[in-house]
């Protein structure tokens, strides 16, 4: 059975430029669930085991351990303190502080709980990582013992609500600011430690229950109340974290339509945020700007990444105004092996490859690794790195190709689901380079993943007509192939 799925670019076309073909999706059995974010290949099983020896010896500490009583009457209360707002010299008690960004009060900062929960969130982090990689039972049981202390047990749980995060001294009646929302930005990490940890033996399936709800309740609270909604209207990277986290906790919970309608905000985002160039204006303003051009894109990365199952692809979003990741990407590239030579106003001094991460990941996507021209024509990939390329139409001046990504354990006789998906582009541009990250997204899930190429306007003055020509003759080719793919286009 065939199901086609135009994506959200196309739903304001006619159909094809992205389409979803599914020749069968079962449910994967599993005994933890795919991460989000994190990628699993590259972790280093020695380096996780020796970090997890650590985290079994160290003792849960929770909001309730703070150094003295909460300021809110409610030792359950989440507190943390601006991170750049100090005393006022000219007041005579200090009161209320003032900002000097770049300038972290670390003294003020440690008399709040945002050490303790990140302690917590690397911790289970580290723990359901050696789950993963070894079944140690050990380490899954201590990171139920953590997450039961936070989320679960009542003598010791935080609230599911952060009212009192990042507090400007002498303002605001001591309440919590807009800005404390940066502080839950790792919740995407522990959303991925949570998925590694179902179905082992971490905590009860009343457990985990009570761990969705009071997630659903965090999720509540920062989509309804006056400190979630302004950090959500944020323009610069506090907004786009905020996405990162309401993305990951809504599609933790199943509540896929509400991560999608998030998830398209930020083309938006990526418009207004993004100059033409790949600057980016409002965090170029900042005293510690290379910094913080580095921290919008790193959200923007988990934003697109956390989109891409959804329908929604980001990675090759272009706005009106010439603004895209992959520029903003390109903006930072050479500063990455010398932030020294950064222009533009930079107090903390960065090593030498703080870009790296985002550069490997961005070299996955756009394999070519250097942002192309929008004036350029791009070219035919006759092959795609770590893809089986078939060719399913002979043709002039290129045949036309698919490119086939496998699990690890894949055979011939396995009979898999199989997921095909066309790169967007409107009938006139793109390849199947775009395509690719889904088509290896599906091998990581356990199904052959495929990526066709399709005659477009760019490449090869065709119309629409052809397009989709093309993409009939990739499906029936699929299909014909199937023994040879390993895959059963019987299922549904």
């Amino acid at each position: 059975m065939i199901h086609l799925y135009p994506s959200t670019s196309l739903r304001q076309q006619i159909l094809f430029t992205s389409l979803l073909f599914t020749l069968a999706w079962p449910v994967l059995a599993s005994e933890s669930l795919p991460p989000f974010l994190l990628d699993s290949k590259t972790l280093d099983t020695s380096a996780v085991i020796t970090n997890a020896r650590k985290a079994l010896d160290l003792p849960i500490a929770t909001v309730v351990d703070k150094k003295s009583p909460s300021p809110t009457g409610d030792p359950h209360d989440y507190v943390s303190y601006g991170r750049y707002w100090w005393p006022d010299p000219a007041s005579t008690n200090g009161l209320p502080y003032i900002q000097r960004d770049g300038h972290p009060n670390r003294e003020q900062m440690a008399f709040g709980d945002q050490d303790r929960m990140n302690r917590m969130i690397d911790t289970v982090e580290t723990l359901a990582k050696a789950w993963r990689l070894e079944h140690r039972q050990d380490c899954a049981r201590r990171a139920g013992e953590w997450i039961r202390a936070w989320f679960v047990t009542l003598a010791t749980r935080v609230n599911p609500s952060f009212e009192y995060a990042q507090i400007h001294l002498g303002s605001d009646g001591n309440h919590g600011s807009k800005s404390g929302l940066i502080d839950t930005r790792h919740f995407t990490r522990l959303i991925d430690a949570l998925r590694l940890l179902h179905g082992s033996p971490a905590f009860t399936d009343k457990d985990e229950a009570l761990t969705h709800q009071w997630l659903s309740d965090y999720l509540h609270w920062l989509i309804t109340s006056k400190n979630g909604k302004l950090e959500h209207e944020a323009a610069n990277n506090h907004g786009t974290w905020y996405l990162t986290q309401i993305i990951a906790i809504a599609r933790y919970l199943d509540r896929e339509e509400d991560a999608r309608q998030f998830a398209r905000e930020d083309f938006a985002r990526i418009s207004n945020q993004f100059a033409p160039d790949g600057s980016q204006p409002l965090e170029l303003v900042r005293t510690d700007g290379l910094g913080y051009c580095a921290f919008n894109l790193e959200a923007q990365f988990c934003v697109a990444k956390l989109a891409a199952p959804l329908g929604v692809d980001l990675w090759h979003y272009e706005g009106t105004n010439g603004a895209s990741l992959r520029r903003g990407l390109e903006f930072l590239r050479p500063y990455n092996t010398a932030p020294e030579t950064w222009p533009h106003s930079q107090l903390k001094q960065l090593k030498s490859g703080f870009l790296q991460p985002l550069l490997d990941q961005g070299a996955r996507i756009w394999p070519d690794s250097k942002a192309e021209s929008s004036n350029t024509p791009a070219l035919t990939p006759a092959f795609l790195p770590g893809a089986e390329t078939y060719v399913y139409r002979d043709g002039k001046p290129d045949p036309m190709r698919l490119h086939v990504f496998k699990p690890k354990d894949w055979k011939p006789e396995d009979h898999r689901p199989a997921l095909v998906f066309f790169f967007g582009g409107g009938w006139t541009k793109g390849t199947p380079e775009r395509s690719a990250s889904y088509a290896k997204w599906a091998a990581t899930l356990g199904m052959v993943g495929i990526a066709p190429d399709y005659r477009t306007k760019e490449r090869f003055g065709t119309s629409p007509l052809e397009s989709v020509a093309d993409g009939r003759a990739a499906l029936r080719w699929v299909e014909d192939h199937a023994d040879k793919l390993g895959i059963d286009p019987q299922k549904s």
